[in-house]
């Protein structure tokens, strides 16, 4: 399914999610769309999206540090998860990957720059945050 996104829109995408999708394209990328059915039978009118860069296996992470630690714990034989907060503020972090192999899942932080110094920040106050609590998680620092 190909779908068209003007260089406004392309633009102001790159600018809601602070990532260079559409005029740096990623090698390996997760569009997640929101789409309608538009006026005549197999078209489609998208109202929202995001574009994600991925690793190899179409997980999504911001950097090759973050591919490079989820790749190392998939490979320990860890399930891993991706909490996708597209639609939140950089303000309103989650931890990069969720280690899901015991009863409660188990946060991961990847503490290396992001290119969004906003939500680099608010993830190294929320790790910290946990470690002062000794929340069991993991931290990765850059």
């Amino acid at each position: 399914l190909r779908l068209w996104v003007s260089k406004d829109v392309a633009s102001e995408l790159e600018r809601r999610w602070r990532t260079p999708c559409f005029t740096r394209p990623p090698r390996y990328a997760l569009c997640l769309v929101v789409a309608k059915p538009g006026r005549r039978p197999g078209n489609y009118t998208v109202t929202n999206m995001t574009c994600l860069a991925t690793d190899s296996t179409y997980l999504p992470c911001r950097n090759d540090r973050e591919a490079l630690i989820a790749s190392e714990l998939l490979a320990a034989g860890h399930s891993l998860l991706r909490p996708l907060r597209f639609d939140c503020a950089p303000s309103q972090v989650l931890a990069d990957f969720a280690i899901l192999d015991g009863n409660d899942p188990e946060p991961v932080f990847v503490l290396s720059p992001t290119g969004d110094e906003e939500l680099d920040l608010a993830k190294r106050r929320l790790a910290s945050v946990m470690q002062r609590h000794q929340a069991p998680m993991r931290v990765f620092d850059a």
